[in-house]
């Protein structure tokens, strides 16, 4: 089977050195996926009505491959979703997306986190988000006919709040699913009179019997504490292995320090999270260093874990994974390794950091970048996931002293516009391309958003080389 991509050819097979000519390259490494430049990647606007692209999250499906986007309405604040896949586009270039609110009860869909999962016909998607109008925690169950692409759904209160007495649930808010069996898992903030803690909440077993949830979703869903002090889950992910094991990220501050926590959940037994022995939990510190911010978890197995988040005190992007004590510098024992990738500026004006893994097991992290002022969306990747002849320029040196990471500008923004302004995600298809969806903020007063989407460049397979059939092409894998 011979696999070739859209624009151009890409050759390489294996992982090289280029020290001669003093700098690090890499090409395709052994049994990975193939990658591409920022330079091909496919930039569409998909939403440029209202003042849209708040809280994007993005996620696919695993069998189908089409994009789910959901996304903050700031006019009406509205909770919408847009997707590829429909029966009717009407959004998109050539109206190949279609674009619908899902909740305008009140100011909802704020900081929503969006899920697809599930086998067979029908998928499963879920987003969760925050009711501003009532305080609570909100959660949107849909289901997808593969076949047809009819989507239906309806929206839920997991946990109702009460802003007369400062009770609000989900200010943060993410989500995951089992990919086979589509149970939704979800972490978010709450904050009651002033104080902050991390919760937790997931399907009860048996349906019925849990202890939260309202009206029809009454005894739906289980939820519990895990964690609460000065800044707790500001900034928290969550990620659900194909194995069902459940991983948790959330920002979290003492004294003067901030740092990002991991967490694992094993039921009972558990130790590290302050109110829960269900999990295990590390403390990812860094000495000295105020870090945590836009904190992103990928997950590749139990023993392949990647956080990605900002370090305020060096302004930059920061890259922490499992070592297992053989060559760590943070966490406890010094269990992980703390590398510095790239600058992000200066203050509040970095709009987020998400990471994913790709099939070859290599982080891919997306992040908005301040330190030039002109505000770019950017993506950075480990040359040994590339498969294309590239000279590193940023991330941890080499024993060589050569950069070992390539930081590259996707989509660039200027002195009248940001790219990623109001927050930005990425995710990996079924066929390990990544899509990055994002917020561009154009104009000086009154400023507009606009949902944008960016494509790594579409994989094609010729199903018939083999036997000379050079007629017969597809976007699946044979």
């Amino acid at each position: 089977m011979r696999r070739f991509r859209i624009i151009r050819s890409l050759i390489g097979t294996m992982f090289v050195l280029a020290l001669s000519s003093g700098v690090l390259l890499a090409t395709e490494p052994a049994g990975g996926e193939m990658s591409s430049p920022a330079s091909d990647w496919l930039i569409e606007t998909i939403d440029a009505t209202r003042e849209v692209g708040y809280n994007v999250s993005v996620a696919t499906d695993p069998e189908t491959g089409h994009t789910y986007i959901s996304y903050y309405e700031g006019v009406d604040g509205d909770l919408w979703l847009a997707r590829t896949g429909a029966p009717n586009g009407n959004c998109g270039p050539g109206n190949t997306w279609e674009c619908q609110v899902l909740d305008s009860d009140g100011v909802v869909g704020k900081n929503s986190s969006i899920t697809v999962c599930g086998t067979g016909p029908v998928a499963s998607l879920y987003i969760s988000y925050h009711d501003v109008t009532t305080g609570s925690l909100k959660v949107v169950e849909g289901e997808i006919d593969r076949a047809t692409g009819v989507f239906t759904y309806n929206a839920d209160i997991v946990e109702l709040g009460d802003t007369g007495l400062g009770y609000h649930y989900g200010t943060r808010t993410a989500v995951g699913c089992h990919r086979l069996v589509g149970n939704p898992h979800v972490l978010y903030q709450v904050e009651l009179t002033g104080d902050k803690n991390v919760r937790y909440a997931t399907r009860a077993n048996p349906l019925g019997t849990g202890n939260c949830g309202e009206g029809n979703a009454a005894g739906m869903w289980q939820c519990s504490h895990l964690h609460g002090g000065a800044g707790v889950g500001d900034f928290l992910d969550i990620y659900v292995e194909d194995s069902g094991s459940v991983h948790m990220a959330f920002f979290t501050a003492e004294e003067t320090d901030t740092f990002p926590i991991w967490g694992y959940r094993v039921g009972s037994g558990g130790q590290g999270c302050n109110g829960s022995d269900q999990w295990i939990c590390h403390a990812i510190t860094n000495p000295g260093n105020d870090t945590g911010e836009y904190i992103s978890l990928g997950i590749a197995s139990i023993t392949e874990r990647h956080l990605a988040y900002r370090n305020a005190t060096t302004e930059s992007l920061e890259w922490a994974t499992y070592v297992a004590g053989t060559d760590g510098n943070c966490g406890p024992f010094d269990w992980y390794r703390c590398e510095g990738i790239d600058d992000m500026g200066s203050g509040a004006m970095p709009s987020g950091i998400d990471i994913e893994i790709d099939d070859g097991g290599n982080p891919v992290i997306v992040y908005q970048d301040a330190s030039s002022g002109d505000l770019d969306l950017k993506i950075a990747r480990p040359l040994g996931g590339l498969s294309w002849p590239a000279a590193g320029n940023c991330g941890p040196l080499s024993p060589m002293f050569f950069p070992t990471w390539l930081c590259e500008t996707l989509d660039a923004g200027d002195i009248n516009h940001a790219e990623a302004a109001g927050g930005l995600s990425v995710a990996m298809n079924a066929n390990g391309e990544a899509a990055v969806a994002y917020r561009e903020l154009f104009g000086i007063p009154p400023d507009e958003g606009r949902l944008k989407i960016a494509i790594e460049p579409i994989s094609i397979f010729l199903d018939g080389f083999e036997t000379g059939n050079t007629s017969r092409w597809s976007t699946t894998v044979p």
